[in-house]
């Protein structure tokens, strides 16, 4: 079956799917959610033995903001450089960086960033950064190029705010005045809203992504997806009129409305495919299988020959198989925080040592940052992966 860019709609979340060899091979997804929006808010409650404080950025939303993530020009209402303590009753610009989740309260950030299609500019987050998918003769020059230029007419700014160079940016057929144009652009914005914010009361809103926005970044993430992995011949194809309706008319994309008498969920499986990253076992083609189960503290996957292991390295095998396919359950399913991998009893250190080398590929794989941190004495892997939004179940049963 030919690779395809599909996005659809279950239970009132947008779905975008890389579909490659009739398989999930890259997933992301988007219900609607306040993250990104930027407000004036008011410090409610500061709690020093959490290190962070609770800010009250709508009458009826309060989210948390971490003593770490606070800059001083997001402090409104006082020169925060002469008192470095955040009180009660600040006037405080704020982010929302990740959506409430559970009982837990939106997570907020005075980092502000904001994106173009080739650049994002950072509060607190120094200097100039780029995306690890760009070549490294690409990003060089960039970096080079783009450091000179920004020095050269705006003094000291990178050592105030961060820039980061985006993926689509490392096109060759993208010119250094696009980047640069869009460079001011966002500079305009950020210097904007920082002016502006300093004359607005509590609970006004600075800036707001919108869902143009939001669906241009799943796209442009699925399309890099298949560009990095050499498939060149793929359709975007929709079942969603809305969705259709908007890709076509507000970005430049090429993308197919589904229209054959078999619904797209039922001619490509999705439901079924969906079921499967949501649910305990999963199988992997050596008959071994995963048991992945959610705790409050961590996620456990656990790793289970299912047959007869007899046969000579199957131990080696069915390992090496369990982590690349773990890996993208991680991936897909969004797990995030502490991850245990319970591996099949490891005999020598040769085979110990492949396995940690594969895991640490795989770890700068992934497009959300993993580190892995060791294997056990019992042959449990343990890594960490930083939380982005709500995990794929989470967002499908709320």
């Amino acid at each position: 079956m030919k690779d395809n860019i599909i996005i659809t709609e279950l239970n009132n979340v947008s779905l975008f799917m890389c579909m490659k060899d009739n398989q999930i091979d890259c997933l992301d997804y988007y219900k609607d959610s306040d993250i990104g929006s930027i407000y004036v808010g008011m410090v409610d409650n500061v709690v020093k033995n959490i290190n962070g404080a609770f800010v009250r950025y709508q009458k009826d939303m309060i989210g948390y903001l971490d003593f770490r993530e606070i800059h001083p020009d997001c402090i409104l209402n006082r020169d925060y450089r002469e008192a470095p303590v955040i009180r009660q009753g600040d006037l405080v610009l704020v982010q929302i960086a990740n959506d409430a989740i559970k009982m837990k309260q939106p997570k907020l950030t005075c980092n502000i960033s904001i994106s173009g299609r080739y650049l994002a500019i950072t509060l607190g987050k120094k200097g100039l950064g780029s995306s690890r998918k760009i070549s490294e003769s690409r990003k060089e020059q960039l970096m080079s190029d783009l450091t000179a230029y920004i020095d050269g007419g705006y003094d000291r700014y990178l050592k105030d705010h961060g820039v980061v160079i985006r993926t689509e940016a490392g096109k060759e057929d993208v010119s250094f005045d696009d980047i640069t144009a869009e460079f001011n652009e966002l500079k305009s914005q950020m210097d904007d809203m920082l002016s502006v914010s300093q004359t607005r009361v509590k609970y006004t809103i600075i800036h707001k992504q919108t869902d143009v926005d939001i669906v241009n970044e799943k796209i442009l993430k699925m399309v890099h997806y298949m560009e990095s992995h050499q498939a060149a011949d793929y359709e975007i194809i929709s079942d969603s009129i809305p969705l259709y309706n908007k890709i076509s008319e507000e970005l430049d994309y090429d993308i197919k409305l589904w229209t054959d008498e078999t619904p797209m969920s039922v001619l490509f499986g999705i439901s079924k495919k969906l079921d499967e990253l949501t649910g305990r076992k999963v199988w992997l083609k050596s008959g071994g299988f995963l048991i992945i189960e959610h705790t409050e503290a961590l996620e456990v996957i656990d790793v289970n020959s299912g047959k007869n292991i007899s046969k000579k390295n199957i131990v080696s095998q069915i390992n090496l198989e369990a982590v690349d396919e773990a890996f993208r359950q991680i991936r897909l399913r969004n797990l995030s925080g502490m991850i245990l991998i319970d591996l099949i009893n490891i005999d020598n250190d040769e085979d110990k040592n492949h396995i940690i080398n594969r895991i640490k590929r795989l770890c700068v794989k992934d497009p959300i940052k993993t580190t892995f941190i060791d294997i056990t004495g019992l042959g449990i892997v343990e890594i960490t992966r930083k939380k982005s939004g709500q995990s794929l179940k989470e967002l499908l049963t709320s």
